[in-house]
């Protein structure tokens, strides 16, 4: 077998390592030190209890996360890790000098074949995706927001050719998903296989939302050849997990802008996919023109809230946060939020800049936390005449966002209010050039990684774009220069603006 299980010819005493949607040897097979040795290799270290312990948190909050996340599994005599671990399963049986026999389990899947050709030229770096991907079978692809990583995906199921599952978190990403497959692919319709949404319905290339999928994850174990896990940021939730460790397809990727997570667990990623086989740079795709530099643009408010400041400061400090405090610092954000929203100046600043850019010939996005706050804006951009629509979350809102998407993509459409959670991530709107950002976020020194999806939103190249801005509303009143020194970190290019200047 090729790729990254290698097939080796030893006497008939190797230990027979199997593999299938995990790595299995028996052990009767193995000294009792190699197995400590794998045991350790897959205790991972718990970030979240070390979080709690260090706010001064106590009883059953913190006994619920243990000291360890362990991905290795003991069953009678059988041991087994995540298929993502066999390189660390190599290294220990070459330091104990144990010889091996792969037999590959895998499975090229019992379900329909036939993805049509791909129909879109390849630039040179999703070309190495693809071929990344059908050398090694198992990995992480991290490519930047706007690279192209679904029409690569797309292109590599299409040249693989075996049953094909997209594993996506949202509905958004499962229509979006949809409509490329259309595009890229010219597939259509019951064609397209669909998992969620009170739909079943499996394709040679099939979309499926991770909480339906949880139900259904053992009986389909066997039926797909290749699955593709999107946002794969996402996959150290549990449930996730669990749903991608059940199958025993032969290519299990896992694509991300950047697969590491707020709560640090992202060793569970590598544990199901295995090393990152491809890292495309945004830097290179900036110089290469493939994408836009988002210039950040910084406009100070005068917002203040006096009673929030030293509640800021003392949540952020480095001594031990008790818990109270730190459900106290979450309840005071919502009202900041709340006041921020109600604030006339604030929010008049907000819908001029919006305003301007309209008027430029611009599509706009303004952004948000909280629905109420997209639904104001949405009102004060109408009080001046303009068209806008809302993207927001839950299946009550549906109708709305799938509305205000299409128009956004056909051009109809200049705005659009919406929450960071229902457009800040994986929702591709190449035309949108302009986006604001109207409540905080990048306060905080981990907030990176969101922060780079939102902006992921307006890097991507259309026709007639001609660059991308994002306004950050600025209330140094509260939060000092913290959130500018974050994002002069970020960014390439960050501008403040002073008076009109």
């Amino acid at each position: 077998m090729e790729g990254p299980f290698p097939r080796h010819h030893h006497p008939m005493d190797q230990v027979r390592v199997i593999v299938d949607n995990r790595i299995r040897v028996k052990c009767s097979d193995l000294p009792a030190e190699v197995i400590i040795a794998l045991k350790k290799a897959f205790d991972h270290w718990n970030p979240m209890r070390a979080k709690l312990e260090a706010m001064g948190v106590r009883g059953y909050a913190l006994h619920k996360e243990p000291r360890f996340i362990s991905s290795w599994l003991l069953e009678g005599d059988e041991f087994s890790i995540p298929r993502g671990g066999i390189g660390r399963l190599r290294d220990v049986f070459e330091e104990f000098g144990i010889p091996r026999q792969v037999i590959d389990n895998r499975t090229e899947g019992t379900g329909p074949r036939g993805i049509p050709a791909h129909t879109v030229t390849l630039r040179t770096f999703q070309q190495d995706i693809v071929d990344r991907i059908v050398e090694v079978q198992n990995c992480v692809i991290r490519s930047p927001t706007g690279s192209g990583k679904t029409t690569a995906a797309l292109s590599v199921a299409s040249v693989v050719d075996l049953p094909t599952l997209v594993i996506v978190w949202t509905g958004g990403l499962l229509d979006q998903w949809v409509r490329r497959a259309e595009s890229e692919l010219g597939i259509c319709g019951d064609d397209i296989g669909i998992i969620g949404s009170g739909k079943r319905r499996v394709r040679p290339l099939t979309i499926g939302m991770q909480q339906s999928l949880a139900k259904c994850a053992v009986e389909l174990a066997d039926t797909f050849g290749m699955v593709i896990a999107d946002e794969t940021q996402k996959s150290s939730a549990s449930t996730f997990f669990n749903v991608i460790d059940k199958f025993r397809a032969k290519y299990r990727i896992g694509f991300s802008a950047d697969e590491h997570r707020k709560d640090k667990k992202e060793f569970l990623i590598y544990d199901l996919f295995g090393d990152v086989a491809v890292d495309v740079s945004q830097d290179s795709l900036i110089d290469g023109g493939y994408v836009h530099d988002v210039e950040v643009r910084v406009v100070p408010t005068d917002f203040d809230a006096e009673w929030y400041k030293p509640l800021f400061e003392e949540s952020f400090g480095d001594r031990h946060i008790p818990q109270a405090l730190y459900e106290a610092r979450l309840r005071a954000f919502d009202r900041l939020t709340n006041e921020m929203m109600l604030d006339k100046a604030r929010g008049e600043l907000a819908v001029q800049i919006a305003t301007d850019e309209i008027r430029d010939g611009h599509q706009v996005v303004l952004l948000s936390h909280r629905r109420e706050w997209c639904q104001r804006l949405d009102a004060d951009l109408s009080a001046k005449g303009i068209k806008c629509g809302q993207m927001l979350g839950g299946t009550e809102s549906k109708v709305e966002y799938d509305r205000t998407l299409h128009s956004l993509l056909d051009g109809s459409l200049r705005a659009a209010a919406g929450t960071y959670q229902a457009i800040g991530q994986g929702i591709d709107i190449p035309s949108v050039s302009v986006g604001i950002c109207c409540s905080p976020l990048a306060n905080s020194a981990d907030g990176k990684p969101f922060w780079s999806q939102v902006r992921g939103r307006l890097c991507r190249t259309s026709a007639g774009k001609q660059g991308a801005r994002l306004y950050y509303l600025l209330d140094s009143r509260v939060y000092d220069e913290k959130p500018l020194k974050n994002l002069m970190r970020w960014n390439k290019r960050v501008v403040v603006r002073e008076g009109a200047a």
